[in-house]
């Protein structure tokens, strides 16, 4: 009797789900609150579903109800909650993200973070990247890659590829391989200029074969990393001017053999 009264519950919540799942989006009468309502008194499985069919405006109605179930809960409950209210109401809630961005649970602070894409800000993205949790700093990673619009940005991202978690620094591999193509400029600037070599090899390698000058003077940064990384976007560049096929004539008697062997290959692929 259990096992069939146990089956039904699954298949009821499960039914259930789906329906939100096809409520989602929607705008047919009297919806929301019932959505709301079913987050409210549901399981998890169902309170979700409901949650991710209100995360439109046309449900702000709801906003104080899923602001409440973004307070309490379950982790996962409260990570669709956050980023039900973003969709919802942007303005109110920006008020409510740093609230989040500070909250003990992990989930949510993933929630805040990822928000930030909806609100388009990177105050709270930028804030998590030395989170103790690594999936908090990948997400806020992954956020700045897509809202990112500030050239100084560029920088906390080269600084988490090098995250002792690799699911941090693939995110940041990611996103900041996107904004320095949508920013080469900085990153150019940065691979010349940044105080921290590690800093100056990572915008280096991100830096475009046709950025000649900021490429010539890492060419001959002091760091040997950042020489060589100099070298290998010579090389991918595949195309050499008088200036740059002289500097690698001069950087294959590097005293740094990886630098050596480096420019060598970059001149004979040009």
């Amino acid at each position: 009797a259990w096992r069939t009264s146990h089956d039904r519950s699954e298949t009821g919540s499960a039914g259930r789900a789906g329906l939100c799942a096809a409520l989602r989006g929607g705008e047919v009468p009297g919806a929301s609150d019932g959505l709301a309502s079913l987050a409210e008194s549901q399981g998890p499985e169902v309170a979700i579903a409901a949650l991710r069919a209100l995360a439109h405006k046309a449900a702000a109605s709801t906003f104080s109800r899923v602001q409440a179930l973004a307070s309490r809960g379950a982790s996962d409950v409260r990570h669709a909650a956050v980023l039900a209210l973003a969709h919802q109401d942007a303005e109110r809630t920006r008020l409510l993200a740093a609230r989040f961005a500070s909250d003990p649970d992990s989930l949510v602070r993933a929630a805040a973070a990822e928000a930030a894409t909806v609100l388009g800000d990177s105050a709270v993205p930028c804030s998590l990247l030395a989170d103790p949790v690594a999936a908090v700093r990948a997400a806020a990673i992954r956020t700045l890659g897509a809202v990112a619009t500030d050239a100084e940005v560029l920088r906390p991202l080269l600084v988490a590829a090098g995250d002792p978690e690799s699911e941090v620094r693939v995110a940041a591999d990611a996103a900041s391989t996107a904004l320095a193509a949508r920013r080469e400029p900085e990153s150019a600037r940065l691979a010349v200029s940044d105080r921290d070599p590690v800093i100056r090899r990572r915008a280096t390698e991100r830096t475009a074969p046709t950025s000649t000058a900021a490429l010539l003077t890492a060419l001959a940064d002091p760091d040997a990393h950042v020489r060589v990384a100099a070298a290998d976007r010579f090389r991918a560049g595949r195309s050499l001017d008088a200036r740059c096929t002289t500097a690698l004539v001069s950087a294959a008697l590097d005293t740094d053999p990886a630098v050596r062997i480096a420019a060598v290959l970059a001149l004979s692929e040009s």
